[in-house]
């Protein structure tokens, strides 16, 4: 809304690639969760950073001084095909490289996902993959706000955690990769689980087998 472009960064980041994407997209300000302030580059070595908050305590600007009052600001106007964001690439056959989402992709992209998948009003959703990569931004995040649903972050991933934390809190979608979907079912209590409002499974990244679909049809036919 703010026309700020926002920067996803990966908590797994250390300082030589941080460094590289905040100079390389010229990043204006950085908020951070203290636990990583160790991997966080030298002032000198970012000029462009005028801002950097910190959440959780640590030498930066407070997160909470954000709530603070201040006069109104006037957002400048938003064209549709104007970015929304950068992601990241992984550089693997190079330094890595801004991907440009802009406001109407990304807008389409949630439709999508909405329709498709016939997603209802007040999904539950668990984010267990990255947030600064599209599936869990665009796929989890973006569009169960979509739909006015409820995210539930994972900081990492454990496939007995996923389950409990599914069954907990009545989990009715996610997207993970294949072998997220086999850590599962490697579970020997996985049965024992009330996975019975896990209605939305997507996958990507890598081929499902077939047997993985098959056991999953077999054991959650809700799924």
């Amino acid at each position: 809304r703010a026309g700020i472009i926002a920067v996803p960064m990966n908590t797994r980041q250390r300082r030589p690639e941080i460094e590289f994407a905040l100079n390389q997209c010229g990043a204006a300000g950085l908020i951070h969760d203290a636990a990583h302030a160790a991997n966080l580059p030298a002032a000198s070595a970012t000029p462009a950073l005028a801002h950097v908050f910190v959440v959780g305590g640590g030498q930066a600007t407070p997160f909470d001084a954000l709530l603070a009052d201040a006069a109104p600001v006037t957002f400048a106007p938003i064209a549709e095909e104007d970015p929304l964001c950068l992601l990241y690439t992984s550089g693997t056959t190079g330094q890595p490289k801004g991907a440009v989402l802009t406001h109407v992709g990304t807008v389409h992209s949630m439709l999508h996902y909405r329709d498709t998948w016939r997603l209802k009003e007040g999904e539950i959703a668990a984010l267990a993959v990255p947030a600064s990569h599209v599936t869990g931004l665009v796929a989890i995040i973006l569009t169960t706000f979509l739909v006015a649903g409820t995210v539930l972050v994972m900081p990492a991933f454990k496939a007995r955690r996923f389950l409990e934390l599914a069954t907990r809190e009545r989990m009715s979608y996610t997207l993970m990769v294949p072998a997220m979907y086999n850590l599962c079912l490697l579970d020997v209590d996985f049965t024992s689980f009330d996975l019975s409002a896990w209605r939305i499974a997507g996958f990507g990244g890598a081929p499902m087998p077939g047997a993985t679909i098959a056991r999953l049809a077999e054991t959650l036919p809700g799924l």
